[in-house]
């Protein structure tokens, strides 16, 4: 018969190993105090600057003259007025005289109507109109000098031009005023009541 080795474990030991073993397995495993808890880092999003948006580019103008009283009795003068522009500076010129043509205190006489305007490599500006500028050209020094001083203060605000040529129909032609039409005309500055006479001319 064998012979057991050993020593019998007894029950009381046996309660208290098992109540050990079941310790450690409940046991939590605390990080040292001192020892900081990892945290995912946020990123921020940039706050945005406000960016002023630019001032929209103006749009070309062109400017026309009608005919205005500062006061009852007073003496007619020209007053400038912008409209838009055209891209190409002879289209620009023609609406513009048209438009002065058209306007209800137009210094230019009734049925008017500009048909082109050339511009020369020497400063002259020609400026061709129907027959209504000589068949309806006002007579009186005044009238004659808003007229002519509105055509050519608006065809001279475009760069270059020096003078203008006035053309009926394509035809150099006096008008019936005491201003020489047939001969280019210097460009008022600044735009007055009165058209300056040229040197020669009573």
């Amino acid at each position: 018969m064998s012979r057991f080795v050993g020593r019998l474990i007894l029950p009381a030991e046996l309660a208290v190993m098992a109540g050990i073993l079941l310790a450690a397995c409940n046991r939590t495993v605390q990080r040292p105090a001192d020892t900081p808890t990892p945290v995912s880092e946020v990123v921020q999003a940039p706050t945005p600057v406000p960016v002023d948006s630019p001032d929209p580019s103006p749009s070309p103008t062109v400017s026309i003259y009608v005919v205005e009283k500062s006061g009852e009795g007073s003496e007619s003068q020209l007053t400038r007025r912008d409209i838009p522009a055209h891209e190409d500076s002879a289209e620009s010129a023609v609406n513009a005289l048209n438009r002065m043509a058209s306007d209800k205190n137009s210094p230019l006489p009734s049925g008017v109507k500009a048909l082109s305007v050339k511009f020369g490599e020497d400063g002259t500006a020609t400026a061709n109109f129907n027959s209504a500028l000589k068949d309806n050209f006002p007579s009186g020094d005044s009238k004659e000098a808003l007229t002519l001083n509105a055509i050519l203060a608006t065809v001279g605000q475009f760069p270059g031009v020096k003078q203008v040529q006035i053309t009926v129909d394509g035809e150099k032609v006096g008008l019936g005023g005491t201003q020489d039409t047939t001969e280019p005309l210097p460009i008022p500055s600044p735009v007055g009541v009165r058209v300056s006479r040229r040197e020669g001319q009573p």
